[in-house]
């Protein structure tokens, strides 16, 4: 049966028959039909959102694709800008299920203020990017970025201008083929960019450090992901080079960038996997905040662990934001419990409340002065 699609809408076709179980966008003309036209798709196999901006709907893409699902992550020119960082980190590990990132350009600068070429943008990743030029091709070349994606462990390109998405034409429309099986890929360090598993020297926490006496007392369920993101924290998914710390070296799963395992873990959700996010108190204010809105806007239930030591401990101390976390947290209506690192049965207590409530949000802060600043 052919139905008449603009180019936008095709790509969004053509993604939905190749089984992606995730869609994520911010609204941002030339490229809002994407979005728009897949939201009238959810269903029990199927999600899609308007998330908080770029940044977290690409994280949350990645929270699908490391459980071996396919995503769609749409935007506009000036959207690709606000996931650089999160890009530049993928290309140092891989993805398992298949990822693309479609970007509407917008030569003629109708709906933007300058002229951006994406290109100049994604080429220095070294993501293949696929560029259709009629609107068959859209719906057809989504389809061949899946499988591309998934043979090369890496996302892939759709870039396409307003002129191309806004164009209508006569489209066939296929059955979807059924989202592939949930399984999450257990090779060591796959999504931690930064792991230093390999290299001779490796860092450890100082002496006293509230966050490794927190891993110390952390007692989690066996199979649970732990997602976390940049700061003196992040030591526990180093690896360690054969020492006897191994345990606590291997806690958290994902490392990418700060903020991101907020917005990975509420990816994962969506797909029906329940996760744990780590953040930093820094980095909260930083960015994680706004992951944080997207899940109470979204609902997604997610467990958050707050690692606060009162400073930006990694670069030198420097302060935080003089506001009080558990205040704002409680303010979107979120479950906030405040534990003493140092205290095993705080610890154990308040993790295991956290895994009894899976039907809200849960906080967690983790508070003791960085040893270094005291």
């Amino acid at each position: 049966m052919k139905t008449l699609l603009c180019g936008n809408e095709a790509i969004a076709q053509g993604a939905y028959e190749a089984g992606i179980r995730l869609a994520t966008s911010y609204p941002g003309t030339p490229a809002s039909e994407i979005m728009t036209y897949l939201l009238k798709k959810n269903s029990k196999d199927f999600y899609a959102e308007w998330s908080s901006n770029e940044k977290i709907a690409l994280e949350m893409c990645i929270g699908a694709s490391m459980l071996n699902q396919r995503s769609l992550c749409s935007m506009k020119a000036n959207g690709l800008n606000w996931c650089i960082d999160t890009l530049m980190s993928l290309t140092k590990k891989g993805i398992t299920g298949g990822l693309v990132i479609v970007v509407v350009d917008d030569p003629d600068t109708r709906y933007s203020d300058v002229i951006q070429d994406s290109r100049e943008f994604m080429n220095p990743t070294g993501f293949h990017i696929l560029e259709p030029t009629t609107i068959e091709e859209c719906k057809e070349f989504i389809k061949i970025a899946y499988i591309e994606s998934e043979q090369k462990g890496q996302p892939i390109f759709i870039r396409l201008t307003n002129k191309l998405g806004h164009l209508y034409a006569p489209v066939e429309l296929e059955e979807r083929i059924p989202p592939r099986k949930l399984e999450f890929d257990k090779t060591k360090y796959k999504f931690n960019p930064y792991s230093k598993e390999t290299e001779d020297t490796i860092p450890y926490f100082c002496n006293g450090c509230p966050h490794e006496s927190f891993y110390k007392n952390l007692e989690l369920p066996k199979d649970i992901i732990v997602n976390g993101d940049i700061g003196c924290y992040e030591i526990a998914g180093f690896g360690n080079n054969g020492t006897d710390d191994k345990p606590l070296r291997e806690i958290i799963d994902s490392l990418f960038v700060m903020g991101s395992g907020v917005s990975v873990s509420q990816g994962q959700l969506a797909c029906g996997v329940k996760s744990i996010a780590l953040v930093g108190d820094g980095t909260f204010w930083h960015c994680g905040i706004n992951g944080l809105i997207n899940a109470v806007q979204n609902k997604h239930n997610i467990d958050l662990i707050i690692m606060d030591n009162s400073c930006i401990a990694m670069t030198g101390q420097q302060p935080v934001l003089n506001m009080s976390i558990e205040t704002v947290c409680a303010s979107m209506g979120v479950s906030v419990e405040i534990v003493n690192p140092y205290k095993a049965n705080e610890v154990k207590y308040a993790i295991e409340n956290m895994l009894c409530h899976p039907d809200r949000i849960n906080i967690i802060i983790s508070r003791a002065e960085c040893m270094l600043k005291k």
